[in-house]
């Protein structure tokens, strides 16, 4: 646990220097202005958890571009170790912004209409919160094995993709529950703890699976440079 920790730690050190007081200033001025277009607390904890996101990967390409991976080597430090590190650090970095989002987001709707009008439904916030933590789990789950298994260079180009598949997956569940909506919500309003249960279930299994896939491409791909250190 302690050098999976300390792992954690080195990803955050790797990804400091990319979080610039410039870039912060310019996300912040989005968020405030989506926030107050949108009239919506929600719309600015979506947008700061999208772009908060994106930074899981920066230890994918900081590592390529420095051969990090011979250091992680050299410092005795397993495969796993390095696989479930990044899962962790991703997932942390979703709760960091989760938290930071909603203060923020929260803060700027009440200075700017001194009212709780922009998110009128009390469960608007939570339910947004634990879906878009959600949504970017399963985003890196599809990410996280392309990078171990071709590097961040060449997968970078399928960023977007897991948004693409969540969309459209989500269009096919909406047409299929508009199809089904008496039996669906007759279901659903019986049993909703059920219901919870299985999709976070789900989503555990998705993730481990999505770190064993990427356990076994990164012990293939990453071989040869742990060859001489083994």
């Amino acid at each position: 646990m302690a050098k999976l920790l300390s792992f954690v730690k080195l990803d955050f050190l790797t990804v400091r220097p990319y979080i610039t007081s410039k870039t912060l200033i310019i996300y912040l001025a989005v968020t405030i202005i989506v926030i107050i277009s949108a009239r919506s607390a929600a719309a600015g904890i979506v947008l700061l958890m999208v772009y908060a996101s994106l930074y899981a990967t920066t230890p994918f390409s900081v590592g390529e571009k420095n051969g990090l991976d011979v250091l992680y080597a050299s410092l005795s430090i397993e495969k796993n170790t390095v696989v479930m590190g990044r899962y962790l650090f991703a997932q942390i970095i979703n709760a960091f912004s989760a938290l930071f989002g909603c203060i923020f987001s929260v803060g700027v709707s009440w200075m700017a209409a001194k009212s709780y009008r922009y998110y009128q439904n009390p469960f608007e916030i939570p339910i947004t919160i634990i879906a878009m933590f959600l949504i970017c789990g399963l985003t890196q789950a599809m990410l996280l094995p392309l990078f171990f298994k071709i590097g961040y260079a060449k997968a970078r180009f399928f960023t977007y993709l897991p948004f693409i598949v969540l969309f459209l997956l989500g269009m096919s569940i909406d047409v299929v529950i508009k199809n089904n909506r008496s039996n669906f919500t007759l279901w659903y309003e019986s049993n909703k703890h059920w219901a919870v249960l299985i999709f976070l279930i789900a989503w555990l299994g998705i993730m481990f699976l999505s770190y064993l896939v990427s356990l076994i491409f990164y012990k293939k791909y990453k071989f040869f440079i742990y060859k001489k250190y083994e």
